[in-house]
């Protein structure tokens, strides 16, 4: 724990250490719940990951 230093200082020197992550994170969350909205239920009776012991 810092002591000694106010919170709201703390605060912003760990987020402008941190920003690259979180933007990261936000982008990368992002896109799958994109992605997993997008698809729809005949998609997955297609795929091989939902369905493993299917022969095409």
């Amino acid at each position: 724990m810092v002591v000694g230093r106010p919170l709201a200082k703390v605060a912003l020197q760990e987020a402008r250490r941190n920003w690259p992550f979180v933007f990261g994170f936000g982008v990368t969350f992002g896109l799958i719940f994109k992605l997993s909205l997008s698809l729809k239920p005949e998609d997955a009776q297609k795929s091989p990951f939902v369905n493993p012991n299917a022969h095409r």
